[in-house]
């Protein structure tokens, strides 16, 4: 099983975020050593395919609790409330837009991860914070970049000094980004540790 991995060069996240690039949230950077991307290959695609693989990814980051936060469009608001339901997930709804679900059992995410990697390949926003019992999400009125120039938009807030790993699967399943400040996403050697056994990491520069 193969990954393509890379550290993404500084010009990737520009100081305004982008709704429909490189990120559609914003997060303080100076906080967040490490950024970089798994993209996927013909063994693995980030969509609910690769749930066993997050699944026991997760695992061994030791991640519980994790906090999902979403932007709920009315297709899948159904779906969501009847997860949170069957599993008893607790669902935080910050906005008509934006939802928190909180996660701290395997059977939970194992029950969540297929739905939540399903609407983050169908372009919908999905990030998860680990590892850290506060939120670090919040939701704010924000200077954007867009294809005409820049508007103010609400957009996910990511709080680093909160945080310690942020993911974001990408458009499309071909990808998940990780933002760290944690010393195991330091180099490859250490972050293809976290990995279940079996999974080739194959490092590549991206252009700036």
């Amino acid at each position: 099983m193969q990954l393509e991995f890379a550290y993404l060069p500084p010009t990737y996240y520009a100081n305004l975020p982008n709704p429909g690039g490189y990120f559609p949230f914003t997060f303080n950077q100076e906080h967040v050593p490490y950024v970089m991307d798994f993209i996927s290959t013909n063994s693995v695609w980030f969509n609910e395919s690769s749930a066993p693989l997050l699944l026991e990814w997760m695992h061994n980051l030791n991640a519980y609790p994790i906090c999902f936060c979403l932007n709920v469009s009315r297709v899948w608001q159904e779906d969501i409330t009847q997860l949170c339901t069957q599993r008893s997930i607790e669902h935080v709804v910050l906005n008509k837009w934006f939802s928190l679900l909180h996660v701290t059992t395997t059977v939970q995410l194992a029950s969540a991860l297929p739905l939540l990697l399903n609407m983050a390949s169908c372009n919908e926003l999905v990030i998860w914070s680990i590892g850290t019992s506060e939120p670090p999400f919040t939701i704010e009125p924000i200077l954007v970049a867009n294809h005409g120039g820049s508007q103010t938009q609400h957009m996910v807030v990511i709080d680093m000094t909160k945080a310690k790993t942020i993911f974001w699967p990408g458009y499309d399943g071909a990808f998940i980004s990780v933002l760290s400040n944690e010393p195991r996403f330091t180099n490859i050697s250490k972050v293809k540790a976290t990995f279940p056994p079996g999974v080739e990491l194959i490092e590549i520069e991206l252009s700036s």
